[in-house]
């Protein structure tokens, strides 16, 4: 498999807020390219589905939120389980547990398609290349799929193990992407998109990845981690 020069890791000084973990866990915007005055919003919380909202003045006013995507008793779609295409058309979003994920078209907020899983979705991202990447904690494996034109996913067949990832990012350029992981030690590892072969690797049992987001160029990965 091909390999990448190692991974550096620098510290950067947060800027606390105590008051973050209390908020909404995850919103999702986009903008419809077929209407450029029309902005897409999906929230979720710790407890419940996916809900869908859009406004066409701007956000001055927005239609009331309805849910589009129930995970289900006892799931959430907290957080890294909905993701937007970056064209804008789609949302996709997932529960922690094996329910099927869900494509939904934001130019109606209707679900278009979805896709079957046999392991537990915690984290889901969209490229620009149509690739989307799903990772499974329990089931240690990060999987690449394929979203159509039509909003219809297919399994690549690719897979990436590595123990417990919780979060996985593309590239902007969709040739690389990172993946977090790590239970009792620490794993930042780096990836080919296409076959998802893995390049390099930073482990540490003082790290605790948590999050994190790729430069616009896609050359740097910025990452914060867990808090005691």
């Amino acid at each position: 498999a091909p390999r990448g020069p190692p991974l550096e890791l620098s510290r950067l000084e947060p800027r606390r807020d105590p008051e973050a973990a209390h908020r909404a866990l995850a919103r999702a915007y986009a903008r419809n390219p077929g209407s450029p005055e029309l902005l897409i919003g999906l929230t979720s919380d710790n407890r419940g589905p996916t809900y869908f909202t859009r406004t066409t003045d701007g956000g001055a006013t927005w239609e009331p939120a309805r849910a589009i995507y129930d995970p289900g008793v006892n799931n959430s779609t907290i957080g890294n389980v909905i993701a937007v295409t970056p064209d804008g058309r789609f949302a996709l979003a997932c529960g922690h547990g094996p329910e099927p994920i869900s494509v939904i078209e934001l130019s109606t907020g209707g679900e278009r398609n979805t896709f079957p899983l046999v392991q537990d979705c915690d984290a889901i991202e969209t490229c620009v290349d149509g690739s989307v990447l799903v990772a499974s904690t329990r089931g240690n494996v990060v999987r690449r799929l394929l979203l159509d034109d039509t909003g219809v996913l297919t399994d690549t067949g690719n897979e990436l193990q590595i123990t417990s990832p919780l979060n996985v990012y593309c590239a902007p350029d969709a040739r690389t992407g990172v993946v977090l992981g790590g239970l009792g030690i620490g794993i930042v590892r780096s990836f080919s998109v296409l076959g998802l072969q893995p390049l390099a690797a930073l482990t540490d049992p003082e790290l605790r990845p948590l999050s994190g987001v790729f430069s616009h160029d896609g050359k740097r990965f910025f990452m914060n981690q867990w808090s005691d």
